[in-house]
């Protein structure tokens, strides 16, 4: 189940329409930070690009104790960690945002600041694009049809929230293929009410398909982009007791995957044999894409134990 206050934010976009045929390109982007107030470890942004899969990772912690320059046994501690995973490939995107937070007042006697607290922002993009096109045997190129294209979106969201915190959450599915697009969006504001963007429609993840016309022969063009992120802060005064903690993670490397094409010709009659090879004859849209190669799987599960990975500083 998606808890509250937080912000993951999830965008799929496909783009498909007539044009040229090119290689597939792939994209990988993370961040994450974590600090109190002006007072945090350096960002560790990672990015990869090319002509194959790719897959990055994000971490990042930071440990601290203010003490009062007016009572040295009035402290507030504050413990922030983050991370941050993406993984493009053929038809399959993996994003997953994690963060955990912890202020915690002792003594609280004397004043120093009345908003300090652990503060954490983990984001992730994978992108993929290419080109496909539709043929069967027995059906001349130009000939126009119909399709249905599927996508699943699978993933979890778990979270435990108590003291003063302030955290949004919501992610988002964006599709456009050829003439016809998809808008779903599941996002819940700081108050925890869910409210639609731009006017998109509620939803809370599952199998979707996107029906349009194309042209056998024509080449097609295809984008798929999903984000996640997370960010937050976790406060306290030194003029009252605190103990404020969060923990959440939004992952959606579960995963969001292309799940095939069903395809009519122009007479309405179902085609049986056809293919949707992209340019390079890497992979067949056919299809549902197969399962995930071991070796990528491997290195999205050692990145996520990364994501306490003890980089802490600790001051007074």
């Amino acid at each position: 189940m998606l808890s509250n206050k937080r912000l993951i934010s999830v965008g799929l976009i496909f783009l498909a329409s007539t044009g040229s045929t090119f290689g597939a390109t792939f994209y990988a982007t993370t961040n994450a930070t974590a600090s109190q107030k002006d007072l945090g470890s350096p960002p560790d942004p990672h990015s990869a690009s090319g002509a194959a899969p790719v897959a990055v990772a994000s971490h990042n912690a930071w440990a601290n104790v203010v003490t009062s320059p007016y009572r040295p046994d009035t402290t507030i501690s504050v413990d922030a960690q983050s991370s941050a995973n993406a993984a493009a490939d053929f038809g399959l995107l993996r994003v997953s945002a994690v963060q955990s937070l912890k202020a915690q007042t002792a003594n609280p006697q004397s004043w120093i600041s009345n908003d300090d607290g652990a503060w954490a922002e983990a984001s992730a993009e994978a992108r993929v694009t290419d080109s496909l096109v539709i043929r069967a045997a027995g059906i001349a190129d130009g000939t126009p049809g119909s399709l249905t294209g599927a996508i699943s979106v699978s993933g979890s969201t778990v979270g435990t929230i108590t003291g003063d915190n302030s955290e949004q959450y919501g992610w988002r599915l964006m599709a456009q293929l050829g003439w016809g697009g998809l808008d779903l969006v599941h996002y819940i504001n700081g108050s925890g009410s869910s409210v639609p963007v731009n006017g998109a429609t509620y939803s809370d993840g599952g199998l979707y398909t996107i029906t349009t016309f194309f042209y056998f022969g024509v080449p097609m063009n295809l984008r798929l982009d999903a984000t996640a992120s997370t960010r937050g802060h976790a406060l306290c005064s030194f003029l009252q007791a605190c103990t404020n903690i969060q923990s959440f993670s939004a992952d959606l490397s579960h995963t969001i995957t292309w799940q095939g094409i069903s395809v009519t010709d122009g007479n309405g009659h179902a085609v049986q044999n056809f293919t949707a090879w992209n340019a390079t004859n890497d992979f067949n849209y056919a299809s549902a894409v197969p399962e995930p190669s071991k070796g990528m799987l491997l290195g999205i599960g050692l990145a996520a134990l990364l994501v306490f990975v003890d980089r802490r500083r600790v001051t007074r």
